[in-house]
């Protein structure tokens, strides 16, 4: 429903986010107790790590859209993973 609703153009984006809401009340609410914080390094100076997923990356034309996206970060500020 989510996904869907990117492409109903009667959907507002508060449409969109109170749908968000209620999937994550009705699903990721009973996990938030889990939730523990991380240990990473919170200096904003840091290097980033970003690291993309996706089954479209191996055999798929999307890659030859998304690529640029890859290769063209700036190799001192972010870790492509």
């Amino acid at each position: 429903m989510i996904f869907a609703l990117n492409f109903d153009p009667t959907a507002s984006a508060a449409d969109q986010q109170a749908e968000r809401a209620a999937w994550a009340e009705r699903h990721a609410s009973r996990f938030t107790g889990a939730i523990r914080a991380h240990d990473n390094d919170r200096d904003p100076q840091r290097r980033l790590r970003i690291g993309y997923v996706s089954s479209h990356f191996r055999r798929q034309a999307a890659i030859c859209a998304f690529g640029g996206v890859i290769v063209n970060h700036d190799p001192d500020r972010f870790e492509v993973i």
